[in-house]
């Protein structure tokens, strides 16, 4: 049984790598829904600092893939991931932030002029190339 998420169209899961090869990060979307889909990211502890520049460039494939809004939450206190939200550009939202005892919630509208007609492509996959890895350098 292998993980089926870019076939179904369900997730998309990115990985960033060390110069050495293995996994140093890791940041998906977490459905296809391109007007409220949520992102996830992890990065190890002996790779700090990489999540935010990972962020801003999950959020431009997502733009080219189609997606209007994205949201990300945090455990409340959690400063680091607030911090990596808010530097890729997400705006607190104190809704969704105030019904939840465990999470803070943060979205980001990537909706530009011209985007309107933009959707998921004809394969299935809302990116170009499912096979993209990120790589530290």
């Amino acid at each position: 049984m292998g993980y089926s998420g870019w076939s179904e169209n369900d997730k998309f899961i990115f990985l960033i790598l060390s110069p050495s090869g293995n996994v140093a990060a890791a940041i998906d979307i977490k459905s296809p829904d391109l007007t409220d889909a949520e992102i996830g990211y992890w990065a190890s502890e002996s790779h700090p600092g990489c999540m935010t520049n990972t962020t801003t460039e999950l959020l431009k494939l997502a733009r080219v893939a189609g997606f209007r809004s994205l949201f990300g939450r945090t455990k409340k206190g959690n400063i680091d991931s607030v911090g990596v939200l808010l530097r890729a550009g997400f705006r607190f939202d104190a809704v969704d932030s105030e019904e939840s005892d465990t999470y803070d919630f943060y979205r980001i509208e990537l909706k530009e002029n011209g985007d309107e007609n933009k959707s998921i492509d004809d394969n299935g996959y809302g990116f170009a190339n499912p096979r993209v890895i990120f790589t530290l350098i």
